[in-house]
């Protein structure tokens, strides 16, 4: 689990965004891995975890890829 959590604001934040979605620069970060309970378990930046980190981003927030500049 990232440091976000279950991904509650993403999800929040695809229900705004569901609209004006050609308006918006996406960008992600990952990196602080958490345990279910919430406890810091380190920082991972292996390309496993990081391509894990932004799939599970994509999904809640409704996207197929991250913006890129």
């Amino acid at each position: 689990m990232d440091i976000y959590g279950d991904g509650a604001n993403e999800i929040l934040l695809s229900k705004v965004l569901k609209k004006r979605r050609n308006e918006v620069f996406l960008c992600s970060k990952f990196g602080a891995v958490m345990s279910p309970n919430g406890e810091f378990k380190g920082i991972s930046s292996t390309s496993e975890y990081v391509h894990q980190a932004c799939e599970n981003s994509l999904k809640r927030l409704y996207r197929s890829l991250l913006s890129t500049p």
